[in-house]
């Protein structure tokens, strides 16, 4: 099952937005965007909470 986050529905005003079906690789890559874009950290269970289902 293919999910998506994206930063406008965590609260930030941010066009970043990501689909995977990979749950580890998407937490991955949404954890390096915070990182480097946003100067915070997210936990996987944090960008869980913030995806939904395609």
């Amino acid at each position: 099952m293919t999910k998506e986050f994206d930063c406008r529905s965590a609260g930030v005003d941010c066009p970043f937005m990501i689909r995977d079906e990979n749950e580890d690789e998407m937490a991955s890559l949404v954890q390096q965007h915070a990182r480097t874009t946003h100067q915070k950290s997210m936990s996987k269970e944090d960008i869980l909470r913030n995806t939904r289902e395609m």
